[in-house]
């Protein structure tokens, strides 16, 4: 994963949006600064619900005794909350926010962080919310679990930059959604909140109206997902059925997150032959579903949504909503033609292997390990099946630990196995990415939101010297990579990043794809899931000049540069004889 980059001077010229034009040096001199002073007025709209209590289930995160106002929406009974309540009550989560108020047009409100920066307008009066990066609404404290990263073993810059001059905006009256404010508090919809703020962070809340939940969507993958599927379920009690109005407030959900925030919305639309999801979901007789009231019936319509037609491997049912009783679990991912073929292809792997890796185990040699070092025939090959955080064992160890063993005994052919590597940790793979040449290495990362594009700088200190310059890396190595069909997501983006380079060969069979990152979602009634956000992720060489909105798509692989088959994957022998011969 990448984090997002925050902290940088945006201009703020709001073009053809009807706003009024401002600079950011300073923007403080445009606005009258309102103080962050809770009301305890409710609009009209809304009726003041209850004060939930906040526990965390990520250990950076510590909330003692924290409250957070819960307002219902007399209507649609959707859960709102107050962007001030939360924000007083959790200052060690959030950076410093301000809020002001235009002078020129007093319906529109500006929150920022304490330097003025990262704009996000709330207009009250067309009840849209105005923004030109989707950063903006990173306001959380970055913590991070990586090593390589406390310790600055790894630089990560930007080197270049292309960035929209005009304001997007989401238009709320399109879901059904409001956004009040009453004596300068603003207040939306909690499931907005939730995903605006939040979930790009790979968190959630979890709220299941008796307390609420800050899940770490990292944490959960790696080995608490059973401890918290039983929290969850014991703190259920929701037990009636949701009422009409309350199915389309989901509904609306639904549909603005695949609407917004889907990295793989175009080709999508393009392939189902519609212009939007409001008219695939009618076409697909999926929306009547989606609405009833019976929780098995629209589980299944999500179901079937996300792995019948999205077809996403970044995209999935995590676990089902408040309303569905505590023993039901999602099935149906075999309708995923994409995830039957992915699985299928790791089996094939593993298959073909078998022989091989039997009889290395028989002669106690190392195989299949996650770092695992076998030298043959003077070649070099390190064994890298995930890039998953783990902070014993960080890619960094696992990197300089086997690098010195290859100087010392003077090789000069390394071949890194990544071909069942599905992807993980993005700084892991960065990290990884700093070994193969002295060169820095780049990434663009771009915003199909805003149409920006970020070229970003990456070097490794390899030598432990403290520095980052051209006596980091290998360049007078001759790098091989073993790839295939299963090198997913961040193994995807280093394939991609390797063939850049003169001294790496790329073998194997074309990578699976993956190119956005994925955002955890919990919709407005509960149900947990996965997306592949709109941040995406590729790589090309630095290029003087402006940098324009255009990337090399990898979301369907990246192609080899010699085709091997799933047999000889791990047939080093082979593999080291034709590398000795040139033949690779």
């Amino acid at each position: 994963m990448i984090k997002n980059f925050k902290k940088i001077i945006f201009s703020l010229a709001l073009i053809g949006v009807g706003l009024p034009t401002v600079s950011c040096n300073p923007l403080a001199q445009f606005y009258n600064q309102l103080s962050l002073t809770e009301t305890s007025e409710v609009p009209f709209e809304l009726v003041n619900d209850k004060e939930v209590k906040i526990n965390s289930l990520n250990p950076n995160y510590i909330f003692k005794n924290k409250f957070i106002k819960i307002f219902e929406h007399k209507t649609n009974k959707e859960s709102y909350v107050n962007l001030v309540n939360i924000f007083q009550q959790l200052p060690q989560f959030f950076d410093k926010v301000r809020v002001t108020r235009s002078r020129k047009n007093p319906g529109i409100f500006i929150l920022t962080n304490s330097d003025y920066n990262s704009p996000i307008l709330f207009s009250i009066n067309e009840n849209r919310i105005y923004f030109n990066n989707m950063d903006h609404f990173d306001y959380l404290k970055y913590i991070t679990h990586n090593p390589t990263i406390k310790n600055k073993k790894i630089k990560i810059e930007y080197k270049q930059r292309h960035i929209t001059k005009n304001y997007k905006y989401f238009d709320l009256n399109e879901y059904g959604m409001n956004i009040y404010e009453i004596e300068k508090n603003i207040f939306m919809p909690f499931s907005l909140f939730n995903l605006l703020f939040i979930s790009p962070n790979y968190l959630s809340l979890y709220y299941n109206s008796k307390q609420m939940y800050l899940l770490d969507f990292l944490l959960t993958e790696e080995n608490r997902l059973e401890e918290i599927n039983t929290i969850l379920d014991r703190y259920n009690p929701m037990k009636h059925r949701q009422t009409i109005n309350e199915r389309l407030s989901v509904y609306n959900h639904l549909k603005f997150v695949f609407d917004n925030l889907y990295g793989n919305r175009k080709e999508f639309l393009i392939k189902e032959n519609v212009k939007s999801f409001e008219e695939f979901f009618v076409k697909s007789g999926l929306k009547e579903r989606i609405l009833s009231t019976d929780p098995v019936i629209y589980m299944e319509a999500y179901i079937e949504f996300i792995h019948k037609h999205i077809n996403d491997l970044h995209t999935t049912v995590k676990h089902a909503s408040y309303f569905n009783d505590k023993d039901y679990r999602i099935s149906g991912p075999d309708i995923s033609t994409k995830k039957f073929l992915f699985s299928s292809k790791l089996s094939k792997s593993n298959h073909a292997n078998k022989q091989i890796l039997e009889s290395k185990l028989k002669n106690g040699r190392s195989f299949h390990k996650q770092g695992s070092l076998e030298i043959v025939n003077g070649v070099a090959f390190i064994d890298i099946s995930t890039f998953s955080l783990d902070t014993n064992n960080t890619i960094y160890d696992i990197m300089q630990k086997n690098m010195k063993i290859v100087k010392k005994r003077n090789i000069k052919n390394v071949v890194l196995n990544i071909s069942e590597n599905g992807g993980g940790n993005v700084a892991e793979m960065e990290t990884l990415a700093g070994y193969l040449s002295n060169e820095e290495q780049y990434i663009d990362r771009f915003d199909n939101v805003t149409q920006e594009i970020i070229k970003i700088g990456i070097k490794t200190d390899t030598n432990e010297d403290s520095k980052f310059d051209e006596n980091d890396g290998y360049s007078d190595i001759n790098w091989h990579l073993i790839v295939s069909e299963y090198t997913f997501s961040a193994g995807n983006l280093l394939t991609k990043i390797a063939k850049n380079n003169k001294n790496v060969k790329v073998i194997g069979k074309q990578t699976g794809g993956g190119m956005y990152s994925i955002m955890p979602i919990i919709l407005s009634d509960g149900t947990g899931l996965i997306i592949s956000s709109n941040n995406g992720y590729t790589s090309s060489k630095l290029k003087q000049g402006d940098l324009k909105y255009e990337y090399d798509n990898i979301e369907n692989g990246v192609m080899v540069h010699t085709d091997y088959d799933y047999a000889d994957f791990f047939n080093y022998e082979k593999i080291s004889n034709e590398i000795n011969e040139g033949k690779i």
